[in-house]
Parts: C-alpha cells; sequence; structure tokens
C-alpha cells in the first residue's frame, strides 16, 4: 500500500512539474505559461499615439520593404516593414532606452553616423560577394528631442538604405 501511495504522489508530482493538470474528466491537459505579448496592435498611428501619448513619423516603404504592422505598448511603437529580401522594424520610445532594438547579436563593425545632426551607433558586416566588398548594416539607434529610436534589418541594408530611413523617422 506504501508503494502505491508513493507511485502516485511521484507521478502527480510528475506531471506538476510538467505543467500538466487532470481535468474533470481525467484527460490531462497541458497549461502553457509564459510571457504574456506586451505589444497591442493597432491600425493607425493616431491609434498608437492615443496609446502612447506621442506620435511617430515612418517612411511608406523601408528599404525596399512594405508596411506590414504597427503596434505598441504604453511608451513605445513599433512599426515593421517586410519584403521578399528583408525584414525592416523601427522603433520610438520615450527617454533613454539603450537595448530598444532589442537585437542582442555582435556585429564586428561598429561606428557613428552623422545624419540630419544626430549622432547615430550602427552595427554592420563586410560582404564578401564576387562582384566586391560592400557593408550591410543591421542595427541603427539614435536619441533625439527626448526620444530613442531605432531599426533594425535581420538581413542588412546599404547604408543609402539605412539613410534614407533615419530620415524620414521623427
Amino acid at each position: 500500500m506504501k508503494k502505491t501511495i508513493a507511485s502516485v504522489l511521484a507521478v502527480l508530482m510528475l506531471m506538476l512539474s510538467l505543467g500538466t493538470s487532470l481535468s474533470a474528466s481525467g484527460k490531462g491537459t497541458i497549461n502553457k505559461t509564459g510571457m504574456p505579448n506586451p505589444f497591442t496592435e493597432v491600425r493607425t498611428m493616431k491609434e498608437a499615439k492615443a496609446i502612447t501619448g506621442f506620435s511617430m513619423t515612418v517612411p511608406k516603404k523601408a528599404a525596399g520593404a512594405k508596411k506590414v504592422f504597427i503596434n505598441c505598448t504604453d511608451d513605445m511603437i513599433q512599426v515593421g516593414y517586410k519584403s521578399s529580401l528583408r525584414e525592416v522594424r523601427i522603433r520610438k520610445a520615450r527617454g533613454f532606452v539603450p537595448d530598444l532594438d532589442g537585437d542582442y547579436n555582435e556585429y564586428p563593425k561598429n561606428r557613428v553616423l552623422t545624419v540630419d545632426k544626430k549622432l547615430v551607433f550602427t552595427s554592420s558586416a563586410v560582404l564578401n560577394k564576387a562582384d566586391g566588398d560592400y557593408e550591410m548594416y543591421y542595427v541603427a539607434k539614435w536619441y533625439s528631442k527626448g526620444f530613442t529610436f531605432s531599426v533594425t534589418c535581420e538581413n542588412g541594408m546599404t547604408k543609402a538604405q539605412l539613410v534614407k530611413i533615419i530620415k524620414a523617422v521623427k
């Protein structure tokens, strides 16, 4: 009897540790828990401003990619763009937010560019192609007038594409 009780307790403890609970029907269900999505998806910048208390100006296209979503939290607006070649994300947050970009990769080149009197911190890499070497930019961030801004692109973009985006974002 003691072995049976011990076995049942062991099974129950195992099920609890795996996040499984027994329903009234006796079938196991898995309760997945995790961090809830902090973003609210909106359709317009006007809706984003109502949530954050500030506005954001962005380009219609970013590095050839079309705008596909706008979402925000209480203190940040994020706009996403997508094409067959790349995905671009532009963010704006109130105050100084050092890791606003959310990209924790390490890139071989980090430098500062000056774009419209803004100091822009960038991360890039030089790619070798048959037709020559060229530099691709993956992350850019800057602070201006009480806000932090960032641009990220998983597949990279040229300096000209990045500068065009930075000039359009306010």
